[in-house]
């Protein structure tokens, strides 16, 4: 059940969930714990995530999962220093947990430091995989390497022997997309073997409409449009890139289009934290 709260982005409730467990007395295994702890990470919840480390931590029952968790969860509230300190106290004994502080490096803009932390995963005899070397491409996209999220792609097939997936593919379309090289990411979508998701297509649309390309933005929206219908995300990008351009009747034809589809935007949900009590908002 947390699990399922999770996934459908109720957060808040999964918590709770876990406070009553531990109310009427259950004892949470390791997958109640790992779940308490990513709904922490999901709404930055960091000083309900401590309170469950220093459950974990009183209970002895902290493995190298629930550590990469922890790391994990540490690193995506922002508070790396704690990340480090596990992640030293265990000494990166699994690469769940070189992962995590990669990805958390990646996120908070230290691109030099999620790097260094692959060659150190590396010269410990840990051999990445097809999760570490994403991380690292993500984190060239942010400092707008594309040479080495390049190599990176060719490394994956020729020095480690992981077969690159769609999300290596999709997080090298979101380099050049952000590089404004939208016909080269275009190219690179219609050139790979498998077959292009949604992701890849939406954030070429994203960048069309940074930049303002028509052309390329309508291939992209009638591919996601195919793939799924009853996403609103293509029918607002492409909307919004005839409306910048001033053409407003183009516009209005993807409005009629995004009504015929009943395609609708589903409302967000934002969390704050004050004085340790946590609340949400659409």
């Amino acid at each position: 059940l947390m699990s399922g709260y999770i996934e459908y982005g109720y957060c808040m409730e999964a918590l709770h969930l876990f406070q009553s467990m531990q109310k009427r007395g259950l004892e949470p295994t390791l997958i109640s714990i790992s779940c308490a702890l990513q709904a922490c990470m999901k709404m930055s919840a960091l000083e309900q995530g401590r309170q469950i480390h220093i459950y974990i931590i009183e209970s002895g029952i902290e493995t190298a999962f629930i550590a990469g968790v922890l790391i994990d969860m540490y690193a995506k509230c922002g508070s790396l220093d704690m990340a480090d300190a596990i992640f030293n106290r265990i000494q990166g004994e699994s690469i769940l947990t070189w992962n995590a502080l990669i990805g958390g490096y990646a996120q908070h803009g230290n691109h030099n430091k999620a790097f260094q932390l692959m060659v150190d995963m590396q010269e410990a005899g840990l051999k990445p995989d097809e999760e570490t070397l994403l991380k690292v491409m993500c984190s060239c996209r942010r400092m707008g390497s594309i040479n080495q999220s390049c190599m990176l792609l060719k490394a994956i097939i020729q020095d480690h022997g992981i077969f690159p997936t769609i999300k290596h593919y999709n997080a090298l379309v979101d380099l050049l997309g952000h590089a404004g090289l939208l016909n080269e990411a275009l190219d690179l979508l219609e050139s790979i073997s498998m077959v292009p998701d949604v992701i890849g297509w939406t954030c070429l649309l994203s960048m069309c409409r940074k930049y303002g390309n028509v052309l390329v933005g309508r291939i992209c929206f009638d591919r996601v449009v195919v793939l799924e219908r009853g996403n609103a995300a293509p029918f607002v990008l492409m909307s919004s890139i005839y409306t910048c351009l001033g053409l407003k009747k183009d516009a209005h034809e993807v409005e009629e289009l995004r009504c015929r589809a009943n395609a609708w935007k589903k409302p967000g949900k934002a969390y704050t934290q004050v004085n340790g009590q946590i609340h949400s908002f659409n």
